[in-house]
């Protein structure tokens, strides 16, 4: 594991449904001379913490002022448990609207571009936003509706990160995108990559609505039964490498607080009955004008990118036609930035300063 930070430079309050002050910023770098700003976001089953290492350093080593926020509900500063969080979780559109006013947040307590003495210098910091898991899925929402918006507002640059970074979780093209559609796996791993997804994340969905609906008990049993038949006939979808990182929390992780942060993929098979649009769930449209930087580790049963996506990165970078690219990380799992962390911090910073990074670990 990587050591641990220091204490955040600030912790920013930023609403959530139903609670005005339930989402944190966590803040690191200089306000007053930040020219880059970066919303980052882990995923399941993830608070801020585990990202924090990774904003230190990216503040520390570069002009960015970086704010570290946590799904709705995956928080768990003293004080505010994850236990008072609305029951049912939260859906889709709930969460990117938090990401939005995190983002909004995080430009309220930049002031770099207040010190200028010659106002016509004056323009907002770059935005960037990185990604993990669960929270690329409403990243990526409000990424594509913050772009949207911008066309009508006429205020792009203010609202929409300028670059993407997504770790370990990439999303589909858009149909904008011009590609051929195809697989680069043979049909008999495509067909058991996608039994084991259904299989887990139908397990962690049925573990949440049976802690919502039934009892907290049931959840932990149905979590733990299910788990256990993923390990037993080796169909879990992460390896030891992961199960490692897990096993170093200090404290460790309550089972009914996993439980509860498994209430997105209950959300997410809303998506094959309609309740999620999943063409605003896509990689950037124009990757000239936002790069994407993906990078997933290679430790795992199955990868959770979409396949016809990252072909279009890699034809990015083999063409030259943008600075998007792709990056299989070796020796890692999902959770590649804490198993290869200066690797990735090397390549997202040579990617967030316009460096290309060819040379190997």
């Amino acid at each position: 594991m990587v050591s641990s930070p220091p204490p955040p430079s600030k912790i920013v309050s930023y609403p959530i449904d139903g609670d005005g002050n339930g989402g944190a910023l966590f803040l690191y770098g200089d306000a007053t001379k930040a020219t880059r700003l970066a919303l980052m976001s882990p995923g399941f089953p993830d608070d801020q913490e585990v990202l924090l290492p990774f904003a230190d350093r990216l503040a520390k080593e570069t002009n960015t002022l970086a704010g570290v926020i946590c799904l709705p509900g995956f928080d768990d500063r003293p004080n505010r448990s994850w236990t008072v969080n609305n029951k049912d979780g939260y859906d889709f559109d709930q969460i990117t609207d938090a990401f939005r006013d995190a983002a909004k947040a995080l430009r309220a307590e930049s002031t770099a571009a207040r010190v200028s003495s010659n106002n016509s210098d004056i323009k907002p910091a770059v935005m960037v936003g990185i990604f993990h898991d669960w929270g690329v899925l409403p990243g990526m929402l409000w990424f594509n509706r913050a772009v949207a918006e911008a066309k009508e507002e006429g205020s792009e640059k203010e609202l929409a990160p300028e670059k993407v970074v997504l770790f370990d979780v990439l999303p589909p093209p858009s149909k904008t995108h011009d590609y051929d559609k195809k697989s680069s796996l043979p049909s008999l791993s495509m067909a058991r990559e996608l039994f084991i997804t259904i299989f887990y994340r139908g397990v962690f969905a049925l573990s949440f609505l049976a802690q919502r609906y039934v009892a907290n008990i049931l959840g932990c049993i149905v979590f733990v039964f299910g788990t256990s038949v993923m390990s037993l006939f080796r169909i879990s979808p992460t390896l030891k490498i992961d199960a490692d990182i897990m096993a170093q929390r200090k404290p460790p992780m309550a089972l009914s607080r996993i439980v509860y942060m498994c209430y997105p993929y209950v959300s997410f098979f809303g998506a094959a009955m309609g309740r999620i649009n999943i063409e605003a769930y896509t990689l950037p449209v124009n990757l000239n004008k936002t790069p994407c930087l993906y990078m997933y580790g290679t430790e795992k049963r199955i990868n959770f990118h979409d396949y016809n996506a990252l072909s279009i990165l890699e034809k990015e970078e083999r063409d030259q036609n943008s600075q998007s690219r792709a990056i299989a990380v070796e020796k890692a799992g999902h959770w590649l930035y804490v198993q290869q962390f200066d690797l990735c911090f090397r390549h997202v910073k040579n990617f967030l300063e316009g460096d290309v990074d060819t040379k190997e670990e």
